[in-house]
């Protein structure tokens, strides 16, 4: 039960991250501070699904395993000689199969699925930190300006002093 609560807690949060994986630029220092948050919430839930499609995947190579066996028994009963062909054709189409097949490839999307939502919040941090150096280069740059804007503003002086009828 306790697999259960977790599993549905997981996919709760995973749900939030969705819905906030988006940021408005004014909000960049509450998204930066949201993102280790949401790379847990993302790697909880691959762990989760990793987890889910190795079970399903297991339980299907069982059930085929069992499936095969029982199939050559009753060839071998009846005289028949069947080849790895056939018998994988009747594993294949096996009604008796489908659930636990169908079972395995959920969980194969699914956890396709949880890797495409890693890589989502990894584009996040790096969009974060392009912002961030951009800021840094902006404030360098408004450094430099506000560093020589005295000299700029003497020069300027000058110009106007030795021409007065033009602006500069």
């Amino acid at each position: 039960m306790k697999a259960k609560d977790e599993s549905r807690e997981i996919k709760r949060r995973v749900k939030h991250l969705l819905a906030n994986l988006s940021f408005q630029p004014e909000n960049v220092v509450s998204a930066a501070q949201q993102t280790p948050g949401m790379f847990r919430d993302a790697a909880e839930y691959r762990r989760l699904c990793l987890f889910e499609r190795n079970r399903a995947k297991l339980k299907w190579e069982s059930e085929a395993a069992a499936f095969s066996l029982k199939v050559r028994k009753a060839a071998r009963d009846v005289g028949d000689k069947l080849t790895n062909d056939e018998i994988a054709a009747k594993v294949t189409a096996s009604l008796r199969l489908m659930p636990h097949a169908q079972a395995r490839d959920r969980a194969e999307e699914a956890e396709e699925y949880s890797h495409l939502l890693v890589d989502a919040v990894r584009v996040r941090r790096d969009c974060l930190r392009m912002i961030a150096d951009l800021v840094r280069q902006e404030i360098s740059i408004q450094s430099a300006v506000e560093a020589n804007r005295g000299p700029v503003d003497a020069l300027r002086a000058k110009l106007r002093a030795r021409y007065p009828g033009e602006e500069a």
